[in-house]
């Protein structure tokens, strides 16, 4: 049996999560995508009452009925949102946050280390060149027999130099500028997360 609800994969844009709608997963989420699809038809699964009670329920079948989707998939909104917060709980356990943190640092600084690599090893060869520019600028100065060959020569020495400073900019612009994170911002955002799941109101001053 296919199950009730699957986390989405589609791009398609469909609509966006009212800020005083009751349903944390009904609508879009900040990418444009649904939340969550059903897993019989592929149609967004949105929010619905019924008299006092709070569902999720397959938009096709809510929409269409059986010719939409012949599953009519639901489930109670306490029960899906509890899954999903205790799915976080585990998570973001100690061992799984201290291992984030360490993982993401670790390739965050290796990124670093190379992009510092790389600009150096420019700077270094920029200097060469520079040198080299220079010998041929005085040489052509104290009036050297081979100036026109200088000449060309110098004009290749400044367009390298020209394409390793375009280099180094270019490594400048793409360096990451994510800061480092810590447990105390992972464990921060989780404890975050679950006063909004115990009250769905803060989401909308959170992001007011």
């Amino acid at each position: 049996m296919k199950p009730i609800v699957q986390r989405n994969r589609k791009t398609k844009r469909s609509n966006v999560r009212s800020d005083n709608s009751p349903y944390l997963f009904s609508g879009d989420n900040a990418v444009g995508e649904p939340m969550f699809v059903c897993g019989a038809c592929g149609g967004n699964i949105n929010g619905n009452q019924v008299a006092t009670r709070y569902y999720y329920l397959c938009s096709s079948y809510k929409n269409k009925g059986i010719a939409g989707c012949n599953q009519g998939q639901y489930i109670q909104q306490d029960k899906l949102e509890s899954k999903v917060l205790m799915a976080i709980r585990k998570r973001f356990s100690k061992n799984r946050i201290q291992n984030l943190v360490r993982e993401f640092n670790a390739t965050l600084d290796d990124a670093l280390h190379d992009q510092d690599c790389a600009e150096t090893h420019i700077l270094n060869s920029i200097e060469v060149l520079e040198k080299s520019i220079a010998n041929i600028v005085k040489a052509i100065e104290q009036g050297s027999a081979t100036v026109p060959a200088l000449v060309k020569r110098l004009e290749q020495l400044q367009e390298e130099r020209h394409a390793l400073e375009i280099e180094r900019a270019e490594i400048k612009k793409d360096r990451p500028l994510i800061p480092r994170i810590s447990e105390e911002t992972i464990t921060g955002k989780v404890r975050l997360l679950q006063n909004i799941f115990q009250n769905p109101k803060q989401l909308t001053k959170n992001a007011a």
